[in-house]
């Protein structure tokens, strides 16, 4: 289920996990599931740190390792995988993925909204008081897919659901654990009217 927030004067699609801490059955899903924020019951105090992850702006990425540690290396007999991007708590990443390219790549240097249109994907993860949150930005004209993995602290590398990116909408992923680290990519751009479903 989505949730649509208003956080700082943006309407947002939130996902987040309200499954199985790690270590219990089922723990790898994630993301997907939400609580809606116009129910009644008890609501949860949005971190301040997530309003500034939601503001709509140039991409400059934040990395504690340099930049090409970022990208994934293909295994032998996997040339045509789907270029893949792994990041740290803490990080965020510019992804450009223009029209003409072959494959999405990682800006070094700081993405201007006036090139971002059908050309980023902006990523930014922190720690905050309510577990670890991942935003995307997606400044592409079309809604956009991909996959994840996730690496809880103290475990093994696992699949996690997401759900896809609107159009200059930010969604939100959560989890109510830490996460050591997030890999992503497979970015697909959806046509109008495809199924928007998390998975």
């Amino acid at each position: 289920m989505k949730a649509h927030r208003v956080i700082a004067g943006l309407a947002v699609v939130a996902c987040s996990s309200t499954g199985p801490k790690p270590g219990t059955a089922n723990d790898a899903h994630s993301g997907g599931e939400s609580v809606d924020s116009s129910t009644e019951g008890p609501r949860e105090q949005v971190p301040a740190e997530l309003g500034e992850m939601m503001k709509r702006g140039p991409c400059t990425p934040k990395v504690r390792t340099p930049l090409e540690q970022h990208v994934l290396t293909r295994g032998d007999g996997a040339e045509d995988a789907p270029q893949a991007f792994i990041m740290g708590i803490d990080e965020r990443l510019c992804v450009v993925s223009e029209p003409a390219a072959t494959e999405p790549r990682l800006s070094a240097e700081t993405v201007d909204l006036s090139r971002a249109t059908d050309a980023l994907i902006s990523v930014e993860t922190r720690a905050t008081s309510i577990g670890a949150v991942m935003v995307i930005h997606n400044h592409h004209s079309r809604p956009l897919r991909y996959r994840a993995f996730i690496r809880p602290v103290g475990r093994e590398l696992q699949p996690t659901s997401v759900c896809p990116v609107r159009s200059d909408v930010p969604t939100i992923e959560h989890w109510p654990y830490e996460i050591d680290t997030f890999s992503f990519g497979d970015f697909q751009l959806l046509d109008a009217g495809s199924d928007m479903a998390c998975y």
